[in-house]
């Protein structure tokens, strides 16, 4: 909840962060069934039974598929901490319960995303005025109007507290709201979003575009901190297009169409020409980033608070300050444009007499571990 009377520096920021991003990660990765376990996250409930039980059916009151639970036991119900994972195995939900339903503050874990964050409401749900989804950094907020954990409109704050309630739950407390009001708006065919010029809080934080240092192109994205390895870049929304209208043989046309995973194999988004310019369009930044075969960035998915599903690009390696954000583009070699063909040649890969296709192949497999371990 709002708390402007906490007043809080970078560095306590900071602080919060780092211990936020500790405990989920310990949630994520700790088999909770040992009591020294419990106690390093100050779990514990009285006399109660801790047990964990698979293949259990989605429950009406957390939105989520859940395959496992671990929590406490009072009389066979689940009665206090409590966290659930999905059918992968990851860490969905984190909360307390009162005979069975969640109640106080809760943790819905978005994979591929960040989490929502809040009191959840008398029937168990993350629904109301003042719920915050907190994005992978752990520092940036949106802060506003949910509905079963989905955002409907939020404006950005920040974490100015942290307080560890009795079940072990970590209880944030933020900033007042200000400045623009985002929507949850998911792109349609032909329209990306209503407020065009509305950059994204986290995104903003990391990148800007400037002038590229790639031969031939123009605008570019840059890093404006310093990114370590596995952090989630930037993020790509635009208008999803019919399959039907795309000239897969005109290039100028295709500079921006990326897949779209809301309907994988066959949807697509793509960048239209009024929005290719940041003056233009800016909500998002993805599209600017330019290709290399010596990329830093890779693409992978994520669920987006207001965009629903996107593209985005993880940094592969350690991004200084300064340094052009880039990633491979992965076209078919026989059916690139000239310039990606010539690329190709005088890369270090091409230069080498490596084929393309093992190239590929190789990419592949390194986005492959990298999502597992990143899960």
């Amino acid at each position: 909840m709002p708390d402007d009377d906490k007043v809080s520096s970078s560095e306590d920021q900071k602080l919060i962060a780092k211990d936020l991003a500790q405990w989920i990660r310990k949630l994520k990765l700790s088999e909770l069934t040992e009591i020294e376990d419990l106690e390093d996250l100050h779990i514990s409930d009285g006399d109660n039974t801790f047990v964990r039980e698979d293949n259990i059916d989605d429950s009406e009151n957390i939105n989520t598929d859940k395959r496992v639970v671990e929590g406490f036991l009072e009389a066979g119900i689940l009665h206090g901490f409590v966290r659930y994972f999905d059918k992968k195995g990851r860490l969905s939900f984190v909360g307390k319960h009162e005979n069975g339903q969640p109640c106080g503050t809760c943790w819905k874990i978005i994979p591929g995303g960040g989490c929502v964050v809040g009191e959840v409401d008398s029937d168990g749900l993350l629904t109301g005025a003042d719920i915050a989804y907190i994005y992978p950094d752990f520092a940036t907020v949106l802060l506003g109007e949910f509905r079963d954990g989905v955002m409907e409109k939020a404006q950005e704050a920040f974490i100015v507290g942290m307080e560890e309630n009795d079940n072990g739950i970590k209880v944030p407390t933020y900033s007042s709201p200000n400045g623009h009001m985002h929507v949850r708006q998911i792109r349609t065919f032909n329209h990306i979003c209503s407020d065009p010029l509305a950059p994204d809080p986290y995104e903003s934080k990391f990148v800007n575009v400037c002038s590229s240092g790639i031969l031939g192109a123009e605008e570019g994205l840059f890093a404006k901190v310093d990114i370590a390895v596995n952090t989630t870049v930037a993020f790509y929304n635009g208008a999803r297009v019919e399959a039907k209208d795309v000239d897969v043989n005109n290039w100028e046309t295709n500079n921006y169409r990326i897949f779209d995973p809301e309907d994988i194999p066959d949807g697509a988004i793509d960048i239209p020409v009024w929005a290719q310019s940041s003056t233009a369009y800016c909500a998002t930044l993805a599209h600017k980033i330019n290709h290399s075969f010596l990329l830093n960035t890779q693409f992978v998915v994520f669920d987006h608070p207001k965009f629903g599903l996107v593209p985005c690009m993880v940094a592969i390696a350690d991004i200084q300050q300064g340094e052009e954000i880039l990633v491979g583009y992965g076209y078919q070699l026989e059916a690139s444009p000239d310039w990606y063909q010539l690329d190709w040649e005088n890369s270090p890969y091409g230069q080498l007499g490596m084929d393309h296709s093992d190239w590929m192949e190789s990419r592949v497999i390194e986005e492959y571990a990298f999502k597992q371990d990143a899960n």
